[in-house]
């Protein structure tokens, strides 16, 4: 099974390498700035790893008195079956395989590999990073007022990508990751009921932000 984001180079040096999870440090400034209490909640990780990360966010939201049910995708055999065993649903599949259904989870965390995406050969556009690809791929699943909970390098903030996250988001707000092994922000931030309803003066004002 392959990642059809990926260009193959680009795959196999994440192999060589090793995953990278979130680490502790990010995941409490992200806790510390969570607190979704008493609603029926659905957790999703497109990049689930082993689902410590997604596990974690679960268990400080059911503290804050939610009910959480977490769903995972992860690529790697091994780590989806060590993710089985933290987070309710694990599917082991490649992203573009799953049909996700829209407006169905209440928070998306999202921590995906960093890189450039295979381009097309014959098209004359730029490369997406696979942040971006992931980004757009995914976020269709967050209902109204669900939260995105992004984890990049600073490198992917591109001027399209900041605009797309402005113009899809209100309350949009960033830290620095605890560990700066790729100098990585976490984005936070609401998906509106009404998309329309961002003036132009906010997108501005979240584009410069980010």
């Amino acid at each position: 099974m392959s990642n059809h984001l990926m260009h193959p180079r680009v795959a196999h040096n994440h192999a060589d390498n090793g995953y990278f999870p979130t680490d502790a440090v990010t995941l409490n400034g992200i806790n510390a700035r969570l607190d979704i209490g008493g609603n029926q909640l659905r957790l999703f990780d497109p990049c689930c790893g082993g689902g410590d990360a997604l596990a974690a966010v679960a268990a400080h939201l059911t503290d804050c008195g939610s009910q959480c049910h977490t769903f995972g995708v992860e690529l790697d055999r091994a780590r989806a079956h060590a993710a089985g065993g933290l987070i309710d649903n694990v599917v082991r599949a490649d992203i573009e395989s799953c049909i996700l259904q829209p407006k169905t989870v209440g928070l998306l965390f999202l921590n995906p590999h960093y890189g450039f995406g295979n381009r097309d050969q014959l098209s004359s556009g730029r490369s997406k990073r696979i942040e971006e690809t992931f980004f757009e791929r995914t976020i269709p699943v967050l209902q109204d007022n669900g939260i995105l909970v992004l984890i990049v390098p600073t490198q992917s903030l591109t001027d399209t990508f900041t605009r797309d996250i402005a113009s899809r988001f209100t309350q949009v707000r960033m830290f620095k990751a605890g560990v700066d092994t790729y100098k990585q922000v976490v984005i936070l931030a609401v998906k509106p009921r009404v998309r329309a309803g961002i003036s132009k003066a906010q997108i501005k004002q979240q584009q410069q932000c980010l």
